[in-house]
């Protein structure tokens, strides 16, 4: 009975056996998933929580994921398992002749102690947690994917709400103490404003996620209340809102991944129900989106003129030379050499780099990831895991095409067009902010980004004209019927 009716759809949108574990899981990683570091304490209740939604998202929707999304699942299923084979222990003829485990072989034979079974990863307690990171994020992405249209554009505006509420946390910690009860991470960006995250860089991404997901919002409003002007308001502000709390962050990165998210956001806006509205309103419609530009770009300019840009100020003062980040990178390109095909294993970089940390990259600061994920990904999960990026990679180009051939589609699927357009620019942004930093490690941007993946994957079921979700979403061996 309770398989039945978790498989059952609800295409009027009310919350089902579905939807609400989805926003309930959405929720939880914003709020307590804002940091990558493996030792926070709201792990404590953020693991424990995403292994009963894994087991249960796997056991009553696997089925019906795999039978919606094949490509997406099957891929997700990849990464799951390599992250996997990154912890079964080996033979120790098998991993002591894998490149790079030369050091690992010396100690033990230094203390004359025999080499035991190791897993692939030279950090195995760091695989487990890299593994056990993977739960919360592949469960939504089994809801996601079984999630009707109208409850995937809900939990859009739900990333929406919280990604604002996150903004005015860092508008606070602002005015507040550089050491305040606001700052939720002991190991943090005290005195800028984080929000619901540890670092001001991904805080940054978020808020660069908020443009599209405006421009989502307002497009899908509906206007037979009347009520699209005041939605066109409160988006208005929250943009206004949004463009000069980015620069204050002091993100480098969030600075140009605003710009970017702004101007995508034209792309995704859409109302072509503007031919019917009143005069008044469609010629606000018409002119609105380049108005608003207009005037974020002013405030952001005021905003640095005013001497708040903290993040323009960081980008013109930019010193190569004297970022660490920067300086360790010859060396993470020495580590991931060493370590091909196989890479070091998901989760070492921290142990790895410091075994090769040269004398003069020694100082009080030290790097606990790449700062460029895509490199960290090379280095740490070898050539399997670059075959896969390259396969997500073509997965992303083959939708993004997809979307730019959709113009003339029917009544019903202009939503799931427009959030798809939402999800393409929010997947991009992750990918080119990861190219300076690592914030799809962070469990709540991990869930945005698989989100918005399950999202764009839809649009491949609607050009196919595939069968509707209360047909597709029966489990195994139960009657296909209509609700």
């Amino acid at each position: 009975m309770l398989r039945t009716k978790a498989a059952r759809w609800n295409d009027r949108g009310n919350i089902n056996e579905v939807a609400w574990p989805l926003l309930a899981a959405i929720v939880v990683a914003v709020l307590i998933g804002g940091s990558s570091r493996p030792d926070i304490i709201s792990l404590l209740l953020l693991r424990p929580l995403s292994a009963l939604l894994f087991v249960y998202a796997v056991y009553f929707h696997g089925r019906a994921a795999f039978r919606r999304s094949p490509a997406l699942m099957t891929f997700a299923l990849c990464v799951f398992l390599l992250a996997v084979m990154h912890v079964i222990p080996l033979p120790p003829g098998l991993w002591s002749s894998l490149p790079g485990r030369e050091v690992a072989v010396d100690v033990y034979r230094v203390a004359g102690m025999p080499l035991p079974w190791l897993p692939l990863s030279m950090s195995p307690a760091a695989a487990w947690n890299a593994l056990f990171s993977l739960l919360l994020p592949f469960a939504v992405l089994i809801l996601a994917v079984v999630a009707s249209g109208n409850e995937q554009v809900r939990a859009l505006r739900l990333f929406l709400i919280l990604g604002v509420l996150s903004g005015v946390i860092g508008l606070l910690q602002l005015l507040g103490s550089p050491q305040g009860a606001l700052y939720f991470y002991d190991l943090t960006n005290n005195g800028a404003a984080v929000g619901l995250f540890a670092n001001r860089n991904h805080q940054a991404v978020l808020l660069a996620s908020l443009f599209p997901l405006l421009a989502m919002h307002v497009s899908l409003v509906d206007n037979a209340r009347g009520r699209l002007q005041l939605h066109w308001i409160c988006s208005i502000a929250a943009a206004a809102f949004v463009a000069p709390l980015i620069l204050v962050t002091g993100s480098r990165n969030g600075l140009l991944l605003g710009l970017i998210g702004l101007v995508l956001a034209l792309w995704v806006f859409d109302r072509r129900d503007s031919a019917t509205a009143p005069k008044k309103t469609a010629r606000l419609v018409k002119y609105a989106p380049w108005i608003v530009i207009g005037g974020l770009l002013l405030l952001s300019l005021a905003t640095i003129l005013l001497s708040r840009g903290e993040a323009f100020r960081r980008l013109v003062k930019l010193d190569a030379s004297q970022d660490l980040r920067f300086q360790a990178l010859p060396t993470i390109w020495e580590i991931t050499r060493d370590v091909f095909p196989w890479g070091s294993g998901f989760g070492s970089f921290d142990e790895v780099f410091r075994s090769y940390e040269p004398g003069t990259l020694l100082s009080p600061f030290y790097l606990n990831h790449a700062h460029n994920d895509w490199l960290e990904l090379a280095m740490t999960g070898g050539l399997p895991a670059m075959l896969l990026a390259v396969w997500g990679g073509i997965m992303f180009l083959f939708a993004v095409r997809r979307l730019l051939l959709s113009r003339n589609v029917r009544r019903g699927e202009r939503s799931t067009l427009i959030a798809a357009r939402c999800a393409a620019v929010i997947l991009l942004l992750l990918a080119m902010g990861s190219v300076a930093e690592y914030p799809a490690r962070t469990p709540s941007l991990a869930v945005l980004g698989v989100f918005c993946a399950a999202v764009l994957a839809g649009i491949f079921k609607q050009s196919e004209g595939a069968r509707p979700p209360h047909q597709i979403n029966a489990g195994p061996g139960e009657p296909i019927s209509e609700i």
